[in-house]
């Protein structure tokens, strides 16, 4: 994952897909407005706090028509993440028996 700026210039609300893409490949999306249409900024920039937002990052204004996206960098494998841990059953609920739950009837 790099973690060098990609910088994403935005003309219209389409380029979404592009600051999504980068954002997905990166840490660190610059996102330049300054070629957009007032209603497409609002837009881009809605759309981009929302991205940002579910990825736990930040958005910063780095200047006129300048933001940065930033994400917290993935967690390092370990035993919970690397993938290789066997298949468990279930565990059954707590304090429930199903011999005791009822069964549903035939209207």
């Amino acid at each position: 994952m790099a973690t060098e700026p990609r910088l994403v210039r935005c003309e219209a609300f389409n380029d979404c897909r592009a600051v999504g893409d980068a954002f997905k490949a990166n840490l660190v999306v610059d996102m330049l407005l300054n070629q957009t249409s007032e209603q497409d900024v609002l837009r881009l920039k809605d759309f981009a706090s929302g991205l940002v937002y579910a990825a736990g990052g930040t958005v910063e204004k780095v200047g006129p028509d300048h933001f940065r996206l930033t994400r917290p960098p993935p967690p390092p494998p370990g035993p919970e993440t690397s993938g290789d841990r066997e298949p468990h059953s279930p565990k059954p609920l707590v304090g429930t028996d199903a011999a005791a739950l009822p069964l549903p009837t035939a209207r």
